[in-house]
């Protein structure tokens, strides 16, 4: 494995901006400051792929670049990464708040009836069924459509499904199953290593639960969840 293209392309994205240094990158990464160190002054030569280049550069890059990087590094993982990276035509599809209604409704192991979809949200859903069909992001059989899993990995895709599912939230369903929670302020570094961690044991779940739907009897029920968090570049020095 060669690691030094990976390891310039660190030192570059740090060196765009005086704001960026590895306490920031411990912070954005998840990935200890030790690590990081140790990885920039070229004393690792096997550093972990999953648990400390990968999460770094995700912090700057998305998934088909990493691929690329990877793979000029002779990296296996990029192999494991690329099925995450292909899409359908429709990558750059801006998502508005219907289309994640309708691609979750037919995510369901049975679909969703198309003609049913048109009575509840009306005239708008008959077009909306078409485009989303045009762009292969659904496919009919009869009288239904059925969606598949649709990955995204850049993060104004990724922003701009988390404002469309913010437009569709029912504050009826509020203790009926849907919740939120917001939260802007200060708390201590560790917490935020700490809830970093949470985040992607939530993520394990939830690919799990996706990954189950096709082989239980259970119900599976419709829902548009997101999650996003950030820091606060600081003022002071």
């Amino acid at each position: 494995m060669v690691i030094e293209p990976i390891v310039q392309r660190i030192e570059q994205y740090l060196g765009e901006h005086k704001s960026r240094n590895m306490r920031t990158l411990e912070r954005r990464s998840g990935v200890n400051y030790s690590s990081i160190r140790r990885l920039l002054q070229r004393e690792v030569s096997d550093p972990s792929v999953e648990k400390t280049l990968f999460p770094l550069l995700s912090v700057f890059m998305d998934n088909n670049e990493i691929v690329n990087l990877f793979r000029e590094c002779n990296i296996e993982f990029a192999n494991h990464l690329e099925s995450y990276t292909s899409y359908s035509q429709a990558a750059d599809y801006r998502y508005k708040e219907l289309d994640q209604v309708i691609l979750a409704l037919a995510s369901k192991p049975e679909g969703a009836e198309i003609s049913a979809i048109e009575r509840h949200y009306g005239t708008i859903a008959k077009s909306t069924i078409e485009t989303l069909i045009s762009l292969e992001l659904l496919r009919r059989e009869g009288d239904r459509v059925f969606s598949g899993r649709t990955l995204l990995n850049k993060p104004q895709e990724i922003l701009d499904c988390i404002k469309a599912g913010v437009d569709s939230f029912d504050t009826d369903h509020l203790g009926k199953g849907a919740y939120y929670h917001h939260f802007h302020g200060a708390i201590p570094e560790s917490y935020c290593k700490l809830l970093l961690k949470k985040q992607h044991e939530w993520v394990e779940l939830l690919n799990e639960a996706v990954e189950k739907k096709g082989n239980t009897n259970e119900k599976c029920v419709p829902v548009i969840l997101s999650a996003i968090g950030d820091y606060i570049e600081e003022t002071e020095k």
